[in-house]
């Protein structure tokens, strides 16, 4: 006989790919760590995934100031945002061009 917890481990992946897809289709206004991001549906968003986050706050605790700092696959630009807001000199760099021209509409505006 199938236990509940059986059931739900089994279609937990399905029903987690079936949210981030309707998710995924639309753009989406969100405030992570203290900044504003529209997030458009091909941009890796940074509140669905903790990792974002966590990398965020990290960078955040570190002294910044005056230092170069590289963001290689920004997505959002959560994580090259922070490093600004610290006072470094950000370069942020992705594949998907939707990405940096969020992210440099906000640093420029800062």
């Amino acid at each position: 006989m199938l236990s509940w917890g059986r059931i739900r481990r089994a279609l937990q992946p399905l029903v987690l790919k079936y949210w981030l897809k309707k998710r995924s289709q639309n753009t989406v206004t969100t405030r992570v760590e203290g900044f504003t991001l529209t997030v458009l549906p091909t941009v890796f968003h940074p509140r669905y995934f903790g990792s974002s986050s966590v990398l965020a706050r990290f960078v955040s605790s570190l002294d910044l100031a005056g230092k170069s700092f590289l963001d290689v696959g920004c997505g959002s630009g959560l994580v090259a945002l922070c490093a600004a807001r610290g006072g470094a000199q950000v370069t942020a760099v992705d594949v998907n061009p939707e990405g940096l021209g969020e992210t440099m509409v906000i640093l420029w505006a800062r």
